[in-house]
């Protein structure tokens, strides 16, 4: 099952319209000036697009770890202390 794509600004989630006033933010501390209602839409079009143009990556897989096939391939060695006395 596929996740739907957002196409208008009623379709982003929490975290995407915090991204897009963060964007917003950004911009107009740059700019040094508040934006008007078409730059903020602006901005919105170049965001959606970029939603919009993003693949969904793949899940990852979990990896197996390899772990001994029997116990007769353990053999037990004696610890050796740190340092050794003479």
């Amino acid at each position: 099952m596929t996740k739907r794509k957002p196409h208008t600004a009623e379709d982003l989630d929490d975290y995407q319209r915090t991204v897009l006033a963060g964007r917003i933010a950004r911009r107009e501390f740059e700019a040094g000036f508040r934006y008007s209602k078409p730059q903020h839409h602006a901005v919105l079009l170049e965001y959606l697009c970029e939603l919009n143009a993003t693949p969904s990556a793949p899940k990852r897989t979990r990896q197996v770890k390899e772990s001994l096939s029997s116990s007769d391939e353990y053999r037990w060695q004696r610890p050796e202390p740190f340092r050794r006395r003479c």
